[in-house]
């Protein structure tokens, strides 16, 4: 089931930090239920997030794949697929996540890190 992909996908991932927090840093886990209160949480909004993209954006990707290139030629066809990289990498939730980031680098320890995440956020994009 997609419930049990999730868990098998995020269980491992839990056992580590948690033997780590335990064995390396010698610290407790503090709130045990809050804890695997939002770990199902997370499981289950993860189970939801495939199940809509397996359902609703991987048909409509799959038509578009279909049609789309014998709708256009050559050149429109790269143009668009440059539009659509852009805006997927734009959209990116992990690209906010590394601008949030970067807000905590001050420019006199990492000039050349303050500066692609301040001033030449384009390049990240690009990349």
């Amino acid at each position: 089931s997609a419930l049990m992909e999730q868990v098998r996908a995020v269980l491992p991932i839990c056992v580590f930090l948690g033997g780590f927090q335990l064995l390396v840093l010698g610290q407790g886990l503090d709130n045990a239920g809050r804890l695997i209160g939002s770990l199902g949480l997370a499981i289950g909004g993860l189970a939801l997030f495939t199940f809509g993209l397996l359902y609703g954006l991987m048909p409509i990707g799959e038509r578009l794949g279909n049609k789309l290139p014998m709708s256009l030629s050559l050149t429109w066809l790269l143009v668009v697929a440059g539009i659509l990289g852009v805006g997927v990498t734009l959209a990116e939730p992990a690209l906010g996540v590394v601008k949030t980031a970067g807000s905590l680098i001050l420019q006199k320890n990492a000039p050349y890190l303050h500066l692609l995440l301040h001033d030449a956020q384009e390049f990240l994009v690009l990349a």
